[in-house]
């Protein structure tokens, strides 16, 4: 039982760095929050700030849909990849 607390605070962890991270540069915490893993927290740190003033409109309102979108696809990996590496533990 003490590793699903661990697992539980290692998901909160980094749904919060990589949620808070995303938020500073333009883009949805919820989404990021939810990728929460390490690959997540690389994927935002490669992505470009999207509240720089030196970007057009379109080109920032772009960037963050790229963006969530790629949060989104993670996310969904990340909890797929959680669910079958839990249930193989537990058979």
């Amino acid at each position: 039982m003490p590793e699903f607390y661990l697992f539980i605070l290692y998901i909160l962890l980094f749904g919060l760095m990589t949620g808070l991270l995303a938020k500073r540069k333009g883009y949805s915490f919820i989404l990021w929050f939810c990728t929460s893993s390490w690959l997540g927290l690389i994927v935002i740190l490669l992505f470009p700030n999207a509240n720089d003033p030196s970007l057009s409109d379109q080109k920032g309102k772009s960037l963050i849909r790229t963006g969530n979108v790629t949060a989104l696809i993670l996310c969904m990996l990340t909890y797929t990849i959680y669910y079958y590496v839990w249930t193989l533990e537990i058979k």
